[in-house]
């Protein structure tokens, strides 16, 4: 007996047997995420059966009916595809209100209303806005694996920096990615079969209507009266989008991303305000150079408990007495967001109570003279200088810089650097921290130094980069975290010598290193050391600092504080004059030396997050409104208070 194989079964035959193929190959990736891969599995052979049919029959006879439910249903298919590719999809449908579903849909079907506008032809317009979705879905995922925070809209100004780095992180398949891309590729088939209906006239015309319908709805009842309910949380950006889906979030969030006046605030309250901390001229034995070194991702992990390396990550630091403070240093930022501590630094204002995700390199520091720390030393008579071994373009620095009153800014081009993995190591830039000293245009030098060595992408396999501190009792199991270690040891060992040269130079000089934010390191590591408490989230968002002196420095003055905080303290502790915000800032971390994006910790150690509080103290509610006078309401700034002394 003849047996005769025809196209309709060898085809869908064809592509269930590679869609098979594909799924042994990455078995490993399909069972990563117990709790979703049945739906994701389902998901993936769904997306295969369709793609058969689609191959077997003839779309091409598909009729008006049938047309215009596949346009209405593809909203559907495109939340799917989208929040499949972010793991939310099952959270979002699961959770209590169908609205929020709702809103979903709404907005992926205002993006495919305005590509079948735009294209007029319905198979081009699903085809291209199903491959948009697909491409900022993929976007957000990988952004979510490297730094632990999704896309927000303001994130596109930071589009450059972002793939600057990209190439140094490792990229991980997930039985989600896997699930999303057969979807797509089964819609993208879908469309291709069909006859790509013309729009003509009048169907033009229903896309418009139902266009701005979408809209009018969306606007009215979702975005300005809330109806499905979405909170979106300073505490936790990334709950609310696993919660109700990060279009909706984003959304919603450009309500917060507006600069909003604080209560109370008037430009007479804070002329008031200003009046209350005059400058004191107090300055004494002051240091010729001031150095400080913003060093990448450089922290302590043993603030986590049980945690502890089989060899001393920092011997030497540890070792440091004479002259000689360190302790932590709050940040406001996980994994990424060097540039939100560069800002909280070099202003002494804090991320909370800047506009929702917003990065104010990017949007706020846009004029000449704008008041901040190297102002301060550029008044005083100091030579200003920045140093970054890697792009000017990164963060928009090059231009806040020069606004900032940065005198010189080097970068990647302007000296020769050791690598280590991709990035310059922390020893090459020390070096050329020393040259910048030794060939230095006048006799007092401030320097601000943003290192690279420790950045993120903790997978680097060759042979010449062995982990040499592993984590006690997990040796081998938490790959990422013992090549950062390792990494963190060679930042002491550079850390050393560069103290060893200015301990032997005759100017008095201070050097000050922070660290910028913790890695992002394995889920699993976090899990072991951390857990889920809630109750100290703030234990991902301690860094380290190290403050040190050539000559006899009093030191008690420090202590554990947010990164807003430490500049100011820095002055203090090392004899120069403060300005009044300066003053205001050091008297505040007395009762609250602990603010930042999540919240904040009282003098008594309490903690309490942004979203817990309806009233805030009144110390943190004025030091908003000053806030919003000196980045908002430059026209009514208080003269000589913000990073300024009267002249004498």
């Amino acid at each position: 007996m003849k047996v005769k194989f025809s196209r309709k079964i060898l085809l869908p035959a064809g592509i269930l047997l590679l869609f098979s193929f594909v799924r042994l190959i990455f078995s490993s990736q399909f069972n990563t995420e117990s709790d979703h891969r049945r739906f994701y599995l389902l998901l993936f052979y769904g997306a295969a059966v369709f793609i058969s049919a689609c191959c077997i029959f003839n779309l091409k006879k598909l009729n008006a009916v049938l047309a215009a439910l596949s346009v209405v249903l593809m909203p559907i298919a495109g939340f799917l595809l989208f929040e499949t590719l972010q793991g939310n999809i099952l959270s979002i449908v699961k959770g209590k209100s169908i609205l929020v579903i709702v809103f979903n849909v709404l907005l992926f079907a205002f993006i495919y209303l305005l590509f079948l506008l735009v294209f007029r032809k319905m198979r081009t317009g699903m085809i291209v806005g199903t491959l948009l979705i697909f491409i900022f879905g993929i976007a957000n995922y990988f952004t979510v694996m490297f730094r632990g925070k999704a896309i927000m809209p303001q994130d596109i100004l930071n589009f450059s920096t972002a793939l600057s780095v990209a190439g140094k992180y490792e990229w991980k398949l997930t039985a989600r990615f896997f699930a999303g891309t057969a979807l797509t590729v089964a819609l993208i088939v879908y469309w291709m079969k069909t006859t790509g209906y013309v729009s003509g006239r009048k169907i033009k015309a229903i896309y418009l209507v139902l266009l701005v319908a979408d809209f009018v709805l969306i606007w009215t009842q979702f975005y300005r009266n809330n109806a499905a309910g979405i909170e979106v949380s300073a505490f936790s950006i990334q709950n609310s989008y696993e919660e109700y889906g990060l279009l909706p979030v984003d959304v919603m969030a450009m309500k917060k991303m507006k600069v909003q006046e604080p209560e109370g605030y008037s430009p007479e309250y804070v002329e008031n305000l200003a009046e209350k901390y005059p400058v004191e001229n107090t300055s004494v034995d002051l240091p010729q150079n001031v150095i400080v070194i913003m060093n990448e991702a450089w922290s302590d992990l043993s603030v986590f408990d049980n945690f502890s390396t089989d060899v001393e990550v920092s011997p030497f630091i540890s070792s440091l007495r004479e002259n000689t403070v360190s302790g932590h240093a709050y940040v406001s930022a996980f994994g990424g967001g060097t540039v939100d501590s560069e800002f909280e630094f070099l202003t002494g204002n804090s991320i909370y109570a800047m506009p929702l995700g917003s990065t104010p390199y990017q949007y706020y520091i846009n004029t000449p003279d704008f008041p901040s720390l190297p102002q301060y030393f550029k008044n005083l008579g100091y030579e200003t200088v920045a140093y970054h071994p890697f792009s000017t373009t990164n963060y928009n620095r090059l231009q806040v810089y020069n606004n900032m009153g940065f005198d010189s800014f080097y970068a990647d081009e302007d000296f020769e650097h050791d690598l280590l993995r991709y990035f310059a190591k922390d020893e090459s830039d020390f070096e050329n921290l020393i040259r910048i000293f030794e060939n230095k245009k006048s006799e007092k030098l401030f320097v601000f130094n943003v290192t690279i060595q420790n950045h993120g992408g903790y997978t680097y396999d060759n042979n010449d980069f062995p982990s040499t501190i592993h984590v006690k009792d997990h040796e081998g199991e938490f790959p990422n975290a013992e090549q950062y270690l390792t990494l963190i040891n060679m930042t002491d060992n550079a850390f050393s010598n560069l103290i060893r040269y200015f301990s032997a130079v005759d100017e008095k000089t201070v050097i000050l290193m922070f660290g910028d934010h913790q890695p992002s390191l394995e889920d699993d590591f976090y899990s072991v050391f951390w857990g889920d408490n809630e109750g100290e989230y703030n234990k991902k968002y301690e860094s380290s600092y190290v403050l040190w002196a050539n000559y006899d420095l009093d030191v008690s003055g420090m202590k554990d504080v947010s990164l807003n905080y430490l500049a100011s303290l820095m002055l203090e502790t090392t004899g120069f004059d403060l300005p009044g915000y300066s003053r205001f800032l050091t008297e505040m971390s007395k009762d609250y030396p602990v603010i930042n994006m999540n919240g904040y910790i009282d003098g008594n150690g309490n903690y309490s997050n942004w979203d817990e509080k309806s009233e805030l103290p009144e110390s943190i509610r004025d030091y908003s409104r000053l806030q919003y006078n000196y980045m908002f309401d430059a026209a009514e700034r208080p003269s000589n208070f913000y990073w300024s002394l009267k002249k004498q």
